[in-house]
């Protein structure tokens, strides 16, 4: 995904006893803007293809419905540029009006000799860049703000907030012509939350709603205490034990299980395509919950959005267990002959879909499939589907286990609403009408349940032996960035470290050794990027000397076989921490 395409969703919330709308002041509100991709010269062509691209945005404010794209071509392809305006869809049109024409002033003042910015005011963003990005999202560059008023009661309100967030971002994903909604839910009789989402119109409707399912807080879903009896205080203490070796291990890894003392047997399993961050914090807040709800007894099993997490006195490993069972299904009593028609291609569709699933589930090593099918042909409906099953089954038994979800689902009364889920102990299920995972992303793993064990900076078959890539260390900690798993830590350091920092100055380091100098960062953003913690920072592109040529494999392997430098795991997922709702 090119680095440089900006994903254009924004999240609005505010927790208030009324309502409040910006659109009425009488000046914009401005946020943050970001310079990059490299500078050109005073003069040049692509600086005047650019006055001319932000004059077109200025003077198009006033209608196209807040939205408006134009492309300058230039004989050279490399002078050509691409930009759009969009206005937050509740504005005036006079506000988006003045917005954008402030956008416009700021950047022509503040990154005039860039190839590619962006910048945001409360009521509209404006872009452009040296290459076309229409109908394509990425995460990056983006700015957070945080509100830190404190909540009461911070639980329920995180639960409230997400489920507000998602169904907001469901309608405007689904809204035809601006992609734009808003959400309002009840804290208390006092205080209200409301959420505003909206993409760019040129995105489909799944790159539109992708993002959102990867929020920081993996949601939620239900929790089974048993009721076999509670434990005594030995048990309670190696339960303790137990939950705490789960938080540690879920760093490294995307399943785990243990047991201790022969006394508790617990796991945890995250969805096969998330960031190690994502699954981390999963963990850590299911043994949270998991203890407060159910430290009384001998069972229990949590299962959130992103995870699932369950302990007991039996040794349960390699065993199939479907109880307790989990459905979240949309049913319905009784339909008309037309929701008959359409229910009947989807049911189809979906129950050919599912079978294939089991099928490819058995099969893989990470026990985690997806897939997506057209419904339709009349109006290109698709329906996304997930399958996982924990890594202790044998593909025998992951087979079994899902094939017992499939045959149990009440066909003949799944609803219109293209969405539901079964949550076994063993294994689950999923389908939406929106591509809720991350596409052809997989943890990366090593045996059956760790990430592999790559060899340091010097080992180049262990991080790029199929596609031949020199060594060097510029190379490789370039590459690890690049392919999103990093490994470069002095295994000494072991726990003694902060991720986020680690990510962060090796993005800065980066930055300073782009081939472009004029990419570089001066002395001076080095700085505020290091003081200030509410600065995205900026994408790098390829260091100066990478080297491109190849090596044979067998090369490879005997480098391999003669050097041995161990360091420490490490995901950098998709981008550097942040503890910032998107607004």
């Amino acid at each position: 995904m090119d680095p440089c395409n900006v994903f254009f969703l924004f999240i609005l919330v505010s927790f208030l006893s009324f309502a409040t709308t910006q659109a009425e002041s009488d000046s914009n509100v401005y946020l943050y803007h970001n310079c990059s991709g490299g500078n050109t010269t005073n003069g040049s062509t692509f600086q005047s293809n650019l006055k001319t691209l932000l004059s077109s945005l200025s003077d198009n404010a006033p209608g196209n419905n807040g939205f408006y794209n134009n492309t300058v071509p230039g004989q050279n392809p490399s002078d050509s540029v691409f930009g759009l305006f969009m206005c937050r869809a509740d504005v005036s049109s006079q506000i988006c009006q003045q917005c954008v024409q402030g956008a416009t002033q700021l950047l022509s003042s503040e990154c005039s000799l860039a190839q590619q910015a962006v910048i945001w005011y409360d009521e509209c963003t404006v872009r452009y860049s040296n290459r076309s990005f229409f109908s394509t999202f990425s995460t990056r560059p983006r700015v957070g703000l945080l509100n830190t008023a404190n909540i009461s009661n911070q639980e329920s309100f995180m639960t409230l907030l997400f489920q507000t967030m998602n169904k907001t971002a469901d309608t405007a994903a689904a809204a035809v012509g601006n992609k734009f909604a808003k959400g309002q839910a009840n804290i208390s009789g006092f205080q209200s939350l409301y959420c505003l989402a909206q993409c760019t119109p040129d995105l489909s409707p799944n790159d539109c709603r992708t993002y959102s399912e990867f929020s920081e807080d993996p949601n939620y879903l239900n929790h089974n205490c048993s009721t076999n009896g509670t434990g005594d205080s030995v048990f309670k203490t190696h339960l303790s034990t137990l939950l705490s070796y789960m938080s540690s291990n879920a760093t490294n890894h995307m399943d785990y299980m243990d047991g201790v003392e022969d006394n508790v047997y617990g796991l945890f399993m995250c969805r096969g395509d998330l960031p190690s961050r994502l699954c981390q914090q999963c963990v850590l807040n299911a043994t949270h919950r998991i203890s407060s709800e159910c430290n009384s007894f001998q069972e229990a099993i949590i299962w959130y959005n992103h995870c699932m997490l369950r302990y007991s006195y039996r040794h349960f490993f390699s065993q199939v267990e479907k109880s307790p069972t989990i459905q979240i299904l949309n049913l319905i009593m009784n339909n008309s002959h037309s929701d008959v028609r359409e229910q009947d291609s989807f049911t189809y569709t979906l129950t050919k879909t599912l079978s294939d699933l089991t099928e490819l589930a058995q099969h893989n090593n990470s026990r985690y499939v997806t897939k997506s099918s057209k419904v339709s042909d009349i109006d290109s409906q698709v329906v996304y589907t997930l399958a996982q099953c924990t890594q202790d089954l044998s593909r025998n038994d992951c087979f079994v286990c899902l094939e017992d979800m499939t045959k149990n689902m009440p066909w003949s009364r799944l609803g219109s609403t293209r969405q539901g889920r079964i949550l076994y102990p063993s294994c689950n299920l999923r389908y939406d009408s929106f591509q809720f995972y991350i596409h052809d992303y997989q943890w990366p793993r090593s045996g059956n349940s760790s990430p592999p064990d790559f060899e340091g900076k010097r080992n180049a078959s262990s991080y790029d032996q199929a596609r031949g890539v020199a060594d060097g260390l510029l190379n490789y900690v370039w590459r690890q960035w690049r392919d999103q798993t990093m490994c470069i830590l002095d295994p000494s350091i072991k726990e003694n470290y902060f991720e986020e920092e680690v990510l962060k100055c090796t993005q800065i380091g980066l930055l300073c050794v782009q081939q472009n100098p004029d990419a570089r960062p001066t002395m001076v953003e080095v700085v505020s990027y290091l003081s200030n913690h509410l600065i995205e920072l900026p994408n790098p592109e390829e260091p100066a000397f990478l080297l491109h040529g190849g090596k044979d494999s067998k090369s490879f392997a005997q480098e391999s076989s003669s050097r041995s430098s161990g360091c420490t795991p490490f995901s950098i997922n998709e981008m550097p921490t942040s503890q910032f709702l998107p607004r």
